[in-house]
């Protein structure tokens, strides 16, 4: 026999079970992707300053994430990205010696 829904909920849904925090991590997580696809598209059109502030942004939206974690879970998001924080600046940094040795 089959399990029988409980509640309001439909048949073959579960019920939503997500915490503010888990909605308010996947959120930061969302804009900080946003952000840093808005920074990627920057660089491949040769705007450096729109894309040092769209990686900035994106940095700092996770960083505000970072701070409302408990240490043990926000540890090994940080290191991940610290290493984000430092490819996109190699990545402005190679586009702007590619630039300034074309011209």
């Amino acid at each position: 026999m089959s399990p029988q829904p409980s509640g309001n909920a439909p048949a073959n849904k579960l019920p939503n079970t997500e915490s503010a925090a888990d909605k308010e991590i996947k959120g930061a997580v969302v804009d900080f992707a946003i952000s840093k696809t808005i920074g990627e598209s920057a660089v491949k059109t040769r705007n450096y300053s729109e894309a040092a502030k769209s990686y900035e942004k994106s940095i700092e939206l996770m960083e505000q994430l970072l701070a409302k974690l408990p240490a043990e879970q926000a540890a090994p998001i940080r290191v991940q990205l610290e290493a984000t924080r430092a490819k996109m600046h190699a990545e402005l940094a190679g586009a702007a010696a590619a630039t300034n040795s074309s011209t």
